[in-house]
């Protein structure tokens, strides 16, 4: 039993995919401002060399910044002046901290050459690299000084990670929190103005409702665009680094090999058996997809040569069957009205990625389509395994050729002996042979001893 490609045709994924995309118009500008952002993260770093900028931090050894050192040996200046100054107590403090100063700076070097180590090969997930927060990640490649000391609060003598040399980042966390209620309030003030224009609001205690989310909206917007700071442990930017998740690759690799040997070694003579659509989905759920890294499933190539990321755009747009429209995902008209960006109807370029991202955006929905197109790429090496497996080393019985036109291939009738049954006279032939000639022995032996009794009978006489 085949099964069809599940990025092909009204998938009802894609089709939910659609609908946020085009009939949530909310949704659907935030996720094409999201798009835009994007191509601005590209287009900047095209303007440094991430790639010459990590080669030469690996030539150098993992060497720090001239800048960088100069802010160090500014600190350590300081520290040593307050040595100097410093009672015993203050001594032995400003002397820990010089120690956890060079220790700091020792392991930021360690970091930012194993990073650029990571790049270089190839090791970083391009759904870490695709982000604003991994733009700023790669962006401590830059030679320039980063690396800030920790200050506790004004009026706070101890806090934590106190004196700790870290990285000033933005505050993604904040920032996200703030695009939550964001939403909210955008997804309420629309609810609020829909009914408006039907005449359903009747009282004013709406209408000041109206204003106070468009007030959030303001606030949240402002906030959002400040680009909040943060100061960040040297852990805590290395946890912010997401590598491609080797272990899901490897585990999808290990069932597509014994799948694919499994039907390459099958028997020639044997039928071939159907493949386990539910067995497989159930390896793939299980060992891929549970523990898997989701933005790493998505953008990395997990299956050789190919990602989920652009296979679904790929369906999405069909390009291997002539560009789809809205109808084909099974969006309405009203959607497509509300949500298509050239109000032609058709998928243009920034329409197809606004799909894709409303479909893996939820998770839920993502993993969906992301497991059946692994367990149709397993079936795919089901198949080949099976198109690869070797001839049939047993002879055909039924078919007559030259090579089979051996001694004793025909009874004494013309009739031909298959191999299998010549073998099986020539053994008994042979067994015949042998206790026939066992018996000569027996015989020639006993014939032997009579001769020799008959010998000493005459010598006794």
């Amino acid at each position: 039993m085949s099964k069809s490609s599940p990025l092909k045709g009204a998938d009802p994924v894609l089709a939910r995919g659609a609908y946020d995309a085009a009939g949530n118009q909310v949704y659907q500008g935030w996720i094409h401002k999201q798009h835009q952002s994007l191509m601005a993260i590209a287009d900047e770093l095209k303007s440094w060399d991430v790639g010459s900028g990590a080669q030469r931090i690996i030539d150098s050894g993992g060497a720090l910044p001239t800048s960088e050192i100069g802010g160090m040996r500014d600190q350590a200046g300081i520290g040593k002046q307050k040595y100097l100054d410093g009672n015993s107590r203050q001594k032995e403090e400003e002397m820990a901290q010089l120690q956890k100063m060079k220790q700091q700076s020792d392991q930021y070097a360690q970091w930012r050459l194993g990073l650029s180590t990571d790049y270089i090969n190839g090791n970083l997930s391009e759904g870490f690299l695709r982000t604003q927060q991994g733009k700023d990640v790669l962006e401590i490649l830059k030679d320039k000084k980063r690396l800030t000391k920790k200050k506790c609060p004004d009026g706070t003598d101890d806090c934590e990670n106190k004196g700790d040399f870290g990285i000033m980042m933005t505050d993604y966390t904040a920032i996200n929190n703030a695009r939550t209620e964001l939403n909210q309030a955008q997804a309420k003030l629309k609810n609020l103005e829909n009914l408006d224009d039907k005449g359903l609001l009747y009282t004013q205690d709406h209408y000041d409702e109206m204003g106070k989310l468009q007030a959030k909206i303001d606030e949240m917007n402002t906030f959002i665009k400040s680009n909040p700071q943060k100061w960040n442990s040297l852990q805590q930017v290395n946890s912010m680094v997401k590598m491609v998740d080797a272990t899901a690759k490897k585990n999808l690799e290990d069932a597509r090999s014994a799948i694919y040997n499994k039907a390459k070694n099958s028997l020639p003579e044997e039928t071939p058996g159907e493949f386990d659509f539910e067995k497989a989905s159930d390896i793939v759920n299980g060992s891929v997809l549970a523990s898997g890294e989701y933005q790493s499933l998505v953008y990395d190539e997990i299956i050789p040569l190919r990602t989920f990321y652009g296979d679904l755009k790929e369906a999405i747009g069909g390009f291997n069957e002539g560009r789809r429209t809205y109808a084909d995902l099974g969006v309405t008209e009203e959607m497509i009205l509300q949500g298509d960006l050239n109000l032609d109807g058709e998928l243009s370029d920034d329409e197809i990625e606004n799909i894709a991202q409303a479909v893996i955006s939820n998770e839920e929905l993502g993993k969906k389509e992301m497991s059946e197109w692994m367990v149709q790429y397993l079936h795919n090496q089901h198949q080949k395994g099976l198109k690869d497996k070797r001839g049939s080393v047993i002879e055909d019985e039924d078919t007559e050729t030259t090579s089979e036109v051996v001694n004793n291939a025909f009874d004494e009738n013309g009739n031909y002996i298959p191999q299998s049954q010549r073998n099986q006279e020539q053994e008994e032939t042979k067994s015949q042979q042998a206790q026939e000639t066992k018996e000569e022995i027996t015989e020639i032996r006993e014939n032997e001893n009579e001769d020799k009794d008959e010998d000493e009978d005459e010598d006794e006489a």
